[in-house]
């Protein structure tokens, strides 16, 4: 008996080997596209545009302070990430914020819900984002349940 486990467990892992694509889901087949000179974001799977949706993103400038003791406005880092954890009802102590849905995709930024009560502020709110992406709450809630962790995060300055 414990061959025939040893030999199932042996094939299993061969088939993921030479086959990975057709054995599991990848995170690969889903992606996430922000661009930041038109605050616009858009979820892909396996190459097909699933659903579009407006964004608010952080200062886009240097880091600034209120006081000079703490970083309190940070612009969002543009370059590939992936989603590294997720939290359904995450909080940050530093900001004193609530952040439903939130997905990490560095640490210290966040893809969350803008507000459980409020939609997003109309474009070019001055300073909207501690760095992180928001978007509106259905759309937090959306994404959440629909992005693996290890999906790849594009976020780009400008829409080519």
């Amino acid at each position: 008996m414990k061959r025939r486990t040893f030999i199932g467990a042996l094939a299993l892992f061969s088939l993921k080997m030479a086959f990975p694509r057709l054995c599991f889901a990848q995170p690969e087949d889903k992606e996430i596209y922000f661009w930041l000179d038109k605050q616009m974001g858009a979820a892909y799977e396996n190459g097909q545009l699933v659903r579009s949706f407006r964004i608010i993103s952080g200062y886009d400038g240097p880091a600034t302070s209120q006081d000079g003791s703490r970083i309190y406005y940070k612009p969002t880092p543009k370059e590939k990430h992936r989603i590294i954890s997720k939290t359904k009802n995450g909080y940050s102590r530093r900001y004193n914020a609530e952040m439903p849905y939130a997905m990490q995709f560095r640490p210290g930024y966040f893809i969350h819900a803008w507000s459980r009560d409020e939609s997003l502020p109309a474009p070019g709110h001055p300073y909207a984002s501690h760095g992180c992406i928001s978007v509106d709450f259905p759309v937090a809630e959306w994404l959440f349940y629909w992005t693996p962790i290890g999906t790849p995060v594009y976020i780009w300055e400008e829409r080519t």
